[in-house]
């Protein structure tokens, strides 16, 4: 998987990703 290559990219992805879950969880 070439998401995981990118460890930086990985990151700041994983990051926006958990905020963005967040926010639609608890919506």
């Amino acid at each position: 998987i070439a998401k995981y290559r990118a460890t930086g990219r990985r990151v700041t992805g994983g990051i926006a990703n958990a905020q963005a879950w967040f926010s639609l969880t608890y919506q």
